[in-house]
């Protein structure tokens, strides 16, 4: 499953898109990631807002659920 994380200047996911077609039901990952930290992206030597798109292994993540 791919999530999509909107990191702004200071590393707080602002948002997070669940690329599944039940998407609702993965409200304990949409958590887990608006809780977590990252570094910003950096251009020119400054923080920006970005966004993230990651890939995520479903079994994976039944094990740490």
């Amino acid at each position: 499953m791919r999530v999509r994380l909107y990191i702004d200047t200071e590393g707080e996911v602002r948002r997070v898109q669940i690329m599944a077609e039940n998407a609702g039901e993965w409200a304990p990952l949409q958590r887990m990631f608006e809780r977590t930290r990252f570094l910003p992206g950096r251009r020119a030597n400054a923080n920006v807002a970005s966004w993230l798109e990651i890939e995520v292994e479903v079994l994976e993540l039944l094990r740490v659920l």
